[in-house]
């Protein structure tokens, strides 16, 4: 059974944009470095790195409690 807290997060995921929760779930999920996230999806480094920073801060908000 998933709490509260779970069902929350993952809301906050869902409503994430497409390129910041798949920069999101590569690196988190799956552990991949911003270089090879910038290289699927076309992206240099700096700017896959700047969509995982902008997807951690929107589910910080998203899940202030």
């Amino acid at each position: 059974m998933r709490d509260a807290f779970t069902i929350m997060v993952e809301a906050a995921i869902d409503a994430l944009p497409e390129d910041q929760r798949a920069a999101l779930i590569m690196k988190d999920g799956k552990g991949l470095s911003y270089a090879e996230i910038g290289e699927r999806m076309s992206l240099s480094a700096g700017a896959a790195r700047a969509l995982y920073v902008e997807a951690m801060l929107a589910l910080r908000k998203g899940t202030d409690a």
